[in-house]
């Protein structure tokens, strides 16, 4: 009976071993993987930056190209195309020229 408790005593060891072994595997790879996880992180919170500010960008762009189709519609800007584009001028209207 000696024989046997000393068997599952060595057998519970190296259980425990083995068990112990795997745990520390285990929380290594984590370690690793979550380091891996923290510097991607860091480049997503710079790309986002990056794209806030082109985001900021388009929004301005937009709203001046929205003003700048709201004001193509007016008749003052029709007029002022029509007189430095292609030179038209209202009958009763005298231009003056430098030379």
């Amino acid at each position: 009976m000696a024989k046997r408790k000393g068997k599952k005593n060595i057998e519970s060891r190296l259980m425990l071993l083995a068990v112990t072994l795997v745990v520390a595997s285990l929380a290594f790879s984590v370690g690793l993987r979550s380091a891996g996880l923290r510097e991607q992180e860091t480049e997503y919170i710079q790309k986002e930056a990056v794209l806030e500010k082109e985001l900021q960008k388009e929004k301005e762009r937009t709203a001046a190209l929205k003003k700048k189709k709201d004001q193509a519609y007016t008749l003052e800007h029709v007029e002022e195309i029509a007189k430095k584009t292609l030179g038209l001028q209202y009958p009763d209207e005298i231009s003056f020229r430098e030379k």
